[in-house]
């Protein structure tokens, strides 16, 4: 039983990892947890779902259901890619393509002020991760080859767990956790330094006010309006 739930748990580390949440909510993360240990499921259309990020987008009980909707087909969705086995460049963009097309459903819910600050939010939350974010992409005018280079190192990131997960199948939660860390800032190292200095320094501009998250509420049956979960607030 131990050795089955340990395959699970390498395997929701690699589903986080597909969704390109490479990192959790920084120093403002409630509690300071960490997630599954590479971050949690934390696309625009999961983030949008929690308690915190309702109240401070001010969203209407009507785009609050709408939102949900989104968010619960998104992990309907992943769920059944993740299964399927494959190639891993090819999972990884799959998986970014579902995340962009429900994140594009999530901004036709919200007005122009709250997509802003759901932006932010998402940039906060997941760090070099949203750099694979097209609107980011756009506001920092990445070129192509940028853009292909970012491709070619969250390709290298994904190998890097992929190889990790047999090792991390014996350790404790708490080496799991730390060797997920060690890779995190790894992987944020290798995005970030695609970038130029300039382009850096308008990424960080870019996360606005800071907002203290619970993100631990995602971890449970995939997080809210995902099947289990609710409005559980426990730290990790």
């Amino acid at each position: 039983m131990t050795r089955f739930l340990g395959k699970i748990w390498l395997g929701l580390i690699a589903l986080a990892f597909l969704a390109a949440t490479m990192r959790p909510a920084m120093a403002q993360q409630r509690g300071g947890g960490r997630g599954m240990g590479m971050g949690g499921p934390t696309s625009t259309a999961r983030l949008a779902t929690l308690p915190e990020v309702e109240t401070e987008l001010k969203l209407t009980d009507d785009q609050k259901s709408k939102i949900k909707a989104i968010s619960e087909q998104l992990v309907t969705d992943t769920r059944g890619l993740f299964g399927g086995g494959g190639d891993p460049s090819e999972t990884r963009e799959k998986m970014e393509q579902l995340n962009k097309d429900a994140s594009a459903k999530v901004d036709a819910v919200l007005d122009a002020t709250q997509q802003k600050r759901m932006q932010q939010i998402e940039i906060q939350v997941n760090g070099a991760g949203a750099l694979n974010n097209p609107a980011v992409a756009d506001q920092l005018k990445l070129t192509d080859d940028q853009k292909k280079q970012l491709a070619e190192a969250r390709d290298a990131n994904f190998q890097t767990i992929r190889d990790a997960m047999g090792d991390m199948g014996s350790m404790s939660r708490e080496e799991r956790q730390a060797k997920g860390a060690e890779m995190r800032k790894a992987a944020d190292e290798k995005l970030l330094a695609v970038l130029t200095d300039q382009q850096k320094t308008e990424f960080e501009a870019l996360k606005g006010a800071p907002l203290t998250i619970d993100l631990s509420q995602l971890r449970r049956g995939f997080g809210r309006g995902g099947g289990g979960g609710g409005g559980n607030r426990a730290n990790n």
